[in-house]
This record gives structure tokens, C-alpha cells and sequence, in this order.
């Protein structure tokens, strides 16, 4: 019985050992995977290869593709796309076929199988020469938004550089469109295009700009249609121009409590003769200036240009209105000029639709340029659209303003105005410039509405109190939107401050430069611009109280912030200047 047993045991030892060798014979014809296809990156039209190796002798291979939609692997088929189809090196003619998965099964003639890791084929666009579209190459300094697009819209990366200076890039809607903001000291220079992507060589491709120098002619044409032009403002204010001419627009400077952004359509236009509204003449020179947001609330600093032809046509055909000047030193003619602004749309003060105003530019904001040979008018705006110069008021005025004045006081600067009438008036804004930056809302007042007698307002205004030169002027408004501007009044320190006031600033040319001393003595001057760089030092002799200097002395300047300090043996004073 035991060796029964024992033979049963032997046998079915040796069938065990017989079924193991079978099992090892049949895993030795599996075809096993030692090494899959990787990943490749590849230019265009290049050919690219995926290669796999298998022990246990396989016998054949079937290279797959992923379809694109549904994602499923399908066999690949004989074609011009592909060769190699039934080895282990499969290669791809990436002219027809671009980013896509694959991966290959390795069979035996016993029909066993086994499959690949998927490999990818990053396929890369080849560079390619490319050129501009348009024929814009010619513009002037200060010109902003100035398209350039490349010779293909695809998905293709491309660099834009300037050879000039001044010049700012910036793209559109993809790299391929670019707009260039010029500077009013841009120079001209190659714009370069290359095509960056990742594969080749190609480029780079380049077109010279001529970029002409603003020229200090007022732009408009006599009897001519309205020249316009479209610029971006920037932070230093922007001068625009006539693009055919180059002759200087305006200047649009962003400043008050909402200052103006974006894009504004600058126009002028030069009537043939000298027209009227409600019997007031007004010069023929004419300016509309429309932000594209905000244009009923926006405020800025604006610089309007003009001829003394300009102001002496009007002289002749004035009637009984007050004269425009006839030269730079006529006091009396810069006193009278008066600007009107009309709110909405029109081309004439008869056609605008929103409210009126008038507006006093200061005497010393009214300038002669004799280099330019031109005037300058600067002065401060809440709201745009046309620009009116006559010595009437061409605007309706709500109320009938006898006398506005202030003083000095401990508590601060007092303000007083009377009106002899109002009609429908609505509110009196006060408004203060201290700073050289252009006036800005203190506060509001209500006015009485309706009224035949004289009535009295006040304010006082603590924040200044006495200790700097300070301006104040009264917008006063009507129930229709209608408003007008009182004049400016200037309250002088009396104080042991030492003080300083330049205007315009921000300035072209400065006109005048205030210095307001406790004492009489010795004192120096000194510009220096931002980085601390000293330009001009001089020393001055100050009498007690308000001494005018000149102006000039701080000499011709690039756009940029500068540093003005007067110092004497017991006082320190600095301002900022911003030359535009």
C-alpha cells in the first residue's frame, strides 16, 4: 500500500513538472515589450519616427493612430502619409499628419500579443518670411494708435521691434496686429517683424518709418472741411496733429477729479469768414474734442492754438464787441478773450444740444509763443465737445454775477459773491487751484433757484488758510445744464512762508514765476530734474513780498518732471514743474 502510494505521488510530481515546462514554453512566445515609443517634436513637413522593441520573437507589428474625435485606436493603412507600417520603426510624414498619438502591437505566429505605451507627435509650425499689410510708413511725433499687421493671421508667434526712440508697442488682438503710440520726440527708425516660432530659420523683415516733427502752424484749413484726428491721451498729456501736415492740433492733458482716458477725436475747423451767434462774433478758428468715455464728465487741461490772423480778422469784423488782441502786448485784448464751451453734438453754438458754459482763461494762461508764432490758450475743463473764442458771451449765463472776492482771515480763506438776478440757477461750484495743477471742485453750493434782488454767498475754506498763493473761481449752473465760469481771484500768502507759483504748469513755456518773501535778501535758485541732476543755479537778491522773476531763466527743457528750489539763509522752498 505505501509503495502504491508512493508511486502516485511520483507520477503526479512529474505531471506537475510536465505542466510547469509547458507553461514556461507557452510565456516563452509572448511577445513582451522592453522599450516603447517616446515622445517627438518635430518641424512641419518634417518626417518623424517611433520605434519599439519586443523579446520572445515576435513575428509581426500593427501600429495604431487615435482618432481625433472619438478618441478610439484604429489600425493604420498603407499610404503616402505613412511607411513602415509592419516593422518596429514607424515613421510619419508630418506634411499631412500633425499632433497625434501612437503606439504599436508586437504579435507572434501563435497569435499572442502585446502593446505599446502611446507616444506623441508635437508637431511645430516652420517659420516663415513674412511682411506687413498696409501702407502706413509716414507719420508725425505725437501720432498715436498707428496700426501695423503681419503678413499672415495665423497661429504663428511673431516679435515686433523699433530701431527709433519714442515709439511704445502694443498689441491689438493677437501679435500679429500691433498699435504704436509716437512720441512727441519719437524718431524715425525700421520697425522689424520675425516670425518666432519654434522651428527654421527665417527674417527678420523690416519697413523704415519717417516720423516728421510736429510743426507749431495751427492745423485747419480757411474754408476747409474740419481736420480731425484720433489720439490716445497719456499720463504727460498728448499733442495731436494733422496727419497729412503735421501742423499741431491740440493739447489734451489728464487732470482735475476725473481726468480724461483713452481715446479722443481732436477736429478743427476754420470758417471762411467771421460768424455770429445771437449777434456775438466769434473767431473762425474753431476746435471740437470728443472723448470716447465719459465725455459729459471727463476733465483735463486743454491747449488750444490760434493765429494773430485768426484774431485779427475777427478785430475787423467785431462791431461793438470788445477787441481780441492785436499783438502779444496788448493787455487790454488778452483780458477780453473769453471762450464759450457747448456740451453734445454740433458744428455751430446754435447746433450743440447739451448746456453751455463760459470760460475766463487766466491772462497769464494766454500766451503768445513768438518762436511758434502762435497763440496758446490753456485752461481747465469738466466735460468736452466745442470750443468757441469771442469777448462776448456766446453762452447764455443763468445769473447775473455783480462781484466775487476774497480775503484772508484766521480761519481760512473767505470767498464772497453777490448776484443781482437769477433764473432757473441751480448750484455754485468753488473751485480752487493751489498747486499749479489745474483747478479742482472744493465744494458745492445751492443757488436761490429764481430771484430780483441781490443775494450774498460765502465760503470759507480752512484746508489753504494763509499759508500759499491760492486761486478760486465760481462755476455757477442752471437748472438746463447751462453754465458759466465767475473770474479767477488769486489771494497772496501773508505770511513768514516763502512761496513759489509758475504758470501755465504743466507748461510749454512758462510765462511767469512768483516768488513771495517774508524778507528782503539773498537767495538761490536751482533746477534739478527727477533723478536730483542739478540743471540751472543762480543766485537772486528778494525784496519783501512778491517778487517777479523771469521765467526764461529756467531755460529750454524736455518733456519730463522737474525740480524748482529756492532756498535763502533761514527757508527752503521746492515745486514741481512739468514741462509737456
Amino acid at each position: 500500500m505505501c509503495k502504491f502510494l508512493r508511486f502516485q505521488k511520483s507520477h503526479a510530481l512529474y505531471a506537475l513538472l510536465l505542466l510547469f515546462g509547458s507553461f514556461q514554453e507557452v510565456l516563452a512566445q509572448v511577445p513582451v515589450i522592453t522599450s516603447n515609443p517616446r515622445d517627438t517634436t518635430v518641424c512641419f513637413h518634417n518626417n518623424t519616427q517611433f520605434s519599439v522593441t519586443a523579446s520572445n520573437n515576435p513575428t509581426g507589428y500593427i501600429w495604431q493612430r487615435q482618432d481625433y474625435i472619438t478618441l478610439n485606436w484604429v489600425d493604420l493603412t498603407p499610404s503616402t502619409v505613412y511607411s513602415g507600417l509592419n516593422t518596429n520603426t514607424l515613421t510619419v510624414n508630418t506634411s499631412y499628419e500633425w499632433h497625434t498619438y501612437y503606439r504599436c502591437i508586437a504579435t507572434n505566429a501563435s497569435g499572442s500579443s502585446a502593446t505599446s505605451a502611446a507616444a506623441y507627435s508635437d508637431v511645430t509650425d516652420v517659420k516663415e518670411e513674412v511682411g506687413f499689410i498696409g501702407n502706413t510708413y509716414s507719420v508725425c511725433q505725437g501720432a498715436t494708435d498707428i496700426l501695423f499687421k503681419a503678413g499672415r493671421n495665423d497661429n504663428h508667434l511673431y516679435k515686433w521691434t523699433y530701431t527709433g526712440t519714442g515709439a511704445t508697442i502694443n498689441f491689438v488682438s493677437s501679435d500679429s496686429i500691433i498699435a504704436i503710440n509716437f512720441a512727441s520726440d519719437a524718431t524715425p527708425g525700421n520697425l522689424v517683424i520675425l516670425d518666432t516660432s519654434a522651428c527654421g530659420v527665417a527674417g527678420p523683415f523690416s519697413r523704415f518709418i519717417t516720423v516728421t516733427p510736429l510743426q507749431p502752424t495751427p492745423a485747419g484749413i480757411l474754408g476747409g472741411a474740419a481736420v480731425c484726428y484720433n489720439s490716445s491721451v497719456t499720463a504727460g498729456g498728448t499733442t495731436s496733429s494733422d496727419p497729412s501736415t503735421c501742423n499741431t492740433l491740440t493739447t489734451v492733458l489728464p487732470s482735475g477729479a476725473s481726468p480724461v482716458s483713452g481715446t479722443v477725436q481732436n477736429c478743427v475747423t476754420v470758417d471762411a469768414t467771421v460768424q455770429s451767434y445771437n449777434g456775438i462774433p466769434y473767431v473762425q478758428r474753431h476746435y471740437n474734442i470728443e472723448p470716447s468715455t465719459n465725455a459729459a464728465t471727463a476733465t483735463a487741461t486743454l491747449t488750444l492754438y490760434y493765429t494773430q490772423a485768426d484774431f485779427d480778422a475777427y478785430n475787423l469784423a467785431r462791431g461793438s464787441s470788445p477787441a481780441l488782441p492785436a499783438n502779444s502786448s496788448d493787455a487790454a485784448g488778452i483780458a477780453n478773450l473769453r471762450i464759450a464751451q457747448f456740451h453734445g453734438t454740433g458744428t455751430t453754438p446754435g447746433s450743440y444740444v447739451g448746456g453751455s458754459g463760459e470760460i475766463d482763461p487766466l491772462d497769464n494762461n494766454i500766451v503768445w509763443n513768438a518762436g511758434a508764432n502762435r497763440w496758446e490758450i490753456t485752461f481747465d475743463v469738466t466735460g468736452f465737445s466745442g470750443f468757441f473764442v469771442s469777448t462776448g458771451s456766446l453762452a447764455p449765463l443763468p445769473l447775473t454775477l455783480l462781484d466775487f472776492n476774497g480775503q484772508i482771515t484766521p480761519d481760512g480763506n473767505l470767498l464772497q459773491w453777490t448776484t443781482a438776478s437769477e433764473q432757473n440757477t441751480s448750484y455754485f461750484e468753488v473751485q480752487r487751484n493751489y498747486d499749479g495743477g489745474g483747478f479742482k471742485l472744493l465744494t458745492t453750493i445751492s443757488a436761490a433757484g429764481n430771484s430780483q434782488m441781490d443775494l450774498h454767498y460765502q465760503y470759507t475754506d480752512p484746508s489753504i488758510g494763509n499759508a500759499q498763493v491760492t486761486s478760486y473761481r465760481l462755476k455757477m449752473a442752471d437748472l438746463d445744464g447751462k453754465f458759466s465760469y465767475s473770474k479767477t481771484i488769486v489771494l497772496q500768502p501773508r505770511t513768514n512762508t516763502l512761496s513759489i507759483r509758475a504758470l501755465p504748469n504743466p507748461f510749454h513755456q512758462l510765462s511767469s514765476l512768483t516768488v513771495y518773501s517774508p524778507q528782503a535778501g539773498k537767495a538761490w535758485m536751482t533746477v534739478t530734474d527727477i533723478s536730483g541732476k542739478r540743471l540751472q543755479h543762480r543766485s537772486i537778491v528778494l525784496k519783501k513780498g512778491t517778487n517777479n522773476l523771469d521765467a526764461d531763466w529756467i531755460g529750454p527743457v524736455q518733456k519730463g518732471i522737474y525740480l524748482l528750489t529756492i532756498h535763502t539763509d533761514l527757508q527752503q522752498q521746492t515745486i514741481r514743474l512739468i514741462r509737456e
